[in-house]
């Protein structure tokens, strides 16, 4: 009995050191990235489901960093194996992910007194549209928090959640009309008039793929 008992307890304890996981993914987009707070430049990956936001991966190529952000469970999946993302078969090369707790890429919500203004230039002979945001601290609009640049133009394949989402805001907030197929393209954030991060959007995929794997948990 005490023998059974032993190979019980060790079947516990390896179940509970790894666990299965799934994930489906419906797109990714792929963007070149200048981070001047933090140094980092390079290859940026990000993979989404349409129907479910919750859960995000993330793959930065330089760096060799892949995580999966589950946000309804606050833990991410720090994973060993990086693969270049030249198709979707390459997601599925990760492997081995440690699961970390109250692990989550949520934006801060506390936006109390944040109050946002808007400008926007029509360059004709790029055929680009710049939307200028800047968060003021609170309605006397004497701090800047942030400034932001959201450069738009025609491109029908790059309608990628981030792009619909901006736009959406920015129709609903500011009343501004956006032309037929008219997608965001390029970020840059900015304060003090410095740049802290540049960001440009090459390619959007619409091709889904299962993310399956087995996680080690972190104690």
């Amino acid at each position: 009995m005490k023998f059974t008992f032993k190979i019980i307890l060790i079947i516990l304890l390896v179940q509970n050191s790894f666990c299965q996981e799934k994930y489906h993914f419906d797109t990714y987009v792929i963007s070149n990235i200048k981070n001047y707070y933090n140094g980092y430049e390079g290859k940026f990956t990000q993979a989404f489901s349409i129907t479910d936001s919750t859960y995000t991966l993330e793959i930065q190529e330089k760096n060799l960093k892949a995580v999966l952000f589950d946000n309804k469970k606050n833990l991410g999946y720090l994973f060993n194996s990086i693969p270049i993302i030249k198709n979707v078969k390459d997601f599925k090369k990760l492997n081995n992910p440690y699961t970390i707790n109250n692990y989550s890429n949520l934006p801060n919500k506390d936006t109390t007194g944040i109050v946002e203004d808007v400008s926007i230039e029509n360059d004709t002979v790029k055929k680009i549209k710049i939307i200028s945001l800047i968060k003021y601290k609170d309605s006397l609009k004497q701090e800047i928090v942030r400034e932001y640049f959201y450069f738009f133009n025609i491109n029908k394949e790059m309608n990628f959640p981030e792009s619909i989402k901006l736009k959406e805001k920015f129709i609903k907030k500011f009343n501004i009309v956006f032309k037929d197929d008219e997608n965001l393209f390029k970020i840059i954030s900015s304060k003090d008039n410095k740049i802290l991060v540049e960001t440009e959007f090459v390619k959007f995929v619409k091709e889904g793929f299962d993310l399956k794997f087995t996680a080690i948990k972190n104690n």
